[in-house]
């Protein structure tokens, strides 16, 4: 059975990637050059810094990580347009959604199953609903064609544009012929998607933000609120204390699972990530893997 992310979301407390701002150090890139003239547009390293990013995205999975969010919250046609950079939406899209996938692809997994969620968010778009509808509408296909296992939509309900960013989101995967699920995120004390939508969507992603130094309390109070994703919010050995610190807390050393009663998660064939990684069993292959020599092209983009 192939484990699917909206899959593992129910079932447990999954890692997300970290901060990419973070761990690409985006202070030393080019202004005009690698951002387009746009401070703190770190999305569009996607374009401009591609193999830079997947290597960063590479590292998190190294680290841990389970999930690795596209680096699309500032990629929306609405957001652009603000920058007068909204003919390259759909090309930013698809390229982060092609770094993220092509991390996974090329990153050893020994047995692990890691996912890539694609990320839309509203950031306080003043448009009308048709022009919210065909925004999300095109930032939704791009992320899809790049190859994405599951949508995730973050859009402030009390502007009223949820449902007509959930239709241009429902159209894409019509128009892509896609079965990657819809899902919707509600991050920690914030918004909370009304009933309604909710029930339409396929899925919740409950987020939290968290630092490498959480205490195991404190991500068993998340555990206890429903957080089914931790986003980091440092680089790659930041996610590597936060997943040491998840597999303190199941007790089969995996990750802290979420269900209640007698269901059971069915990770056994399939682990949904890292965790097998941290067998004793694995041991001789990741000293092996760490041994290897690094590839030509990682020690070009380390120069």
């Amino acid at each position: 059975m192939t484990r699917t992310l909206k899959t593992a979301l129910r079932q447990r407390m999954l890692l997300a990637g970290g901060n990419l701002d973070t761990a690409l150090d985006v202070q030393r890139f080019d202004l005009r050059r690698d951002f387009f003239g746009v401070a703190g547009m770190g999305d569009l390293l996607c374009l401009s810094q591609h193999a830079r990013v997947k290597a960063a995205l590479r590292d998190f999975l190294r680290s841990g990580a389970d999930v690795l969010l596209t680096p699309t919250r500032r990629a929306n046609p609405l957001t652009l347009r603000e920058h007068d950079l909204e003919d390259l939406s759909f090309a930013l899209n698809l390229a982060a959604a092609e770094a993220c996938v092509e991390a996974v692809d090329e990153e050893p997994g020994l047995g692990r199953r890691r996912f890539v969620l694609g990320v839309i968010e509203d950031r306080g778009w003043l448009a009308e609903d048709e022009d919210v509808q065909a925004a999300v509408r095109e930032q939704a296909e791009a992320l899809l064609a790049g190859g994405v296992d599951a949508l995730s939509l973050e859009i402030w309900p009390e502007l009223g544009r949820l449902k007509a960013a959930f239709a241009g989101a429902q159209r894409a995967v019509e128009a892509m012929e896609s079965d990657a699920p819809l899902l919707l995120l509600n991050r920690r004390g914030s918004f909370k998607a009304p009933g309604a939508i909710a029930r339409r969507a396929d899925g919740l992603v409950a987020l939290a933000d968290a630092d490498a130094d959480e205490s195991p309390e404190a991500l068993s109070e998340l555990l206890g609120e429903g957080i089914n994703l931790l986003a980091c919010r440092g680089g790659p050995a930041a996610v590597g204390e936060l997943d040491r610190t998840l597999r303190t807390l199941a007790p089969d050393r995996w990750r802290p699972v979420t269900l209640h009663g007698e269901e059971q998660p069915d990770d056994e064939l399939q682990p949904a990530s890292s965790w097998q990684w941290h067998s004793p069993a694995m041991r001789s292959q990741r000293k092996a893997w760490r041994a290897a020599p690094e590839p030509e092209e990682r020690q070009l983009q380390r120069a």
